[in-house]
């Protein structure tokens, strides 16, 4: 992976590791709107993921196993 890939990559993961979080605080404040905004914004990040195949690079083969 070139570097420029993988700094675009660990970006896209910190992004959807922040909504994540949002998520959690959220939900801890009962905010059900604010969760489905911020899943749906996650949901893209993942198609964007998912799309550009960024999992399938052996940089991420460990990571793969793990979720197995």
């Amino acid at each position: 992976m070139t570097d420029g890939k993988t700094s675009h990559t660990l970006s896209k993961f910190n992004d959807l590791q922040n909504l994540l979080k949002k998520q959690t605080r959220l939900l801890k404040r009962g905010n059900i709107s604010g969760i489905e905004s911020l899943a749906r914004q996650a949901n893209s990040l993942i198609e964007q993921i998912a799309r550009d195949g960024l999992l399938e690079t052996a940089e991420f083969a460990e990571h793969r196993k793990k979720l197995k």
